[in-house]
């Protein structure tokens, strides 16, 4: 997953980078000081990467540790406090499960289509063929699956401690 932000790696270096003023981190007599990056600059985009990578290594484990069913009604139990507003959770929950799972299965699809590509076409017209089939793909295999039952086990209510590990991690943050 982190592989395949490699742009969004290197966008969050050039911003921090080059955008925030500070110290270079060295000096050329050739280069002027505004084309080299910070160090403050460089130290906050790299506070934000390690933040990110830590959110994305928490989402892929919980998706990669957690079958769809306990996925799902771990999210009811997360955003129950909306019933309040008449919000349907378990719809909720189900269709942003479901979802997550349509655009794993479409990735693999666009990288087959990518393997497909044909040389005697641009690449530009040869995405643009590739997005096609795909969205073709998708609708079809929507028409095919209108209803997909889910049966919910029945998970206990988390633990005490289980409930505080978030306030733990909030204060040790604020102590930050």
């Amino acid at each position: 997953m982190c592989r395949r932000m490699k742009w969004f790696w290197l966008s969050l270096l050039i911003l921090y980078g080059w955008f925030i003023p500070g110290t270079p981190i060295f000096i050329f007599e050739n280069i002027s000081v505004e084309y080299i990056p910070s160090i403050e600059g460089l130290s906050a985009g790299g506070l934000r990467a390690i933040a990110l990578l830590s959110i994305v290594s928490a989402v892929v484990l919980m998706m990669k540790s957690t079958s769809q069913q306990e996925l799902i009604v771990s999210i009811m139990w997360l955003i129950s406090p909306l019933r309040l507003f008449k919000i349907k959770t378990a719809q909720f929950a189900a269709r942003l499960v479901l979802t997550l799972d349509a655009v794993t299965n479409t990735e693999i699809g666009i990288k087959d289509a990518l393997k497909k590509s044909d040389t005697e076409i641009s690449i530009f017209q040869c995405g643009i063929n590739s997005m096609a089939n795909l969205l073709v793909n998708i609708e079809m295999q929507a028409i095919k699956n209108t209803d997909t039952k889910v049966v919910l086990p029945r998970l206990d209510a988390p633990a005490l401690y289980q409930w505080l590990i978030p306030l733990i991690l909030i204060a040790g943050l604020q102590s930050l």
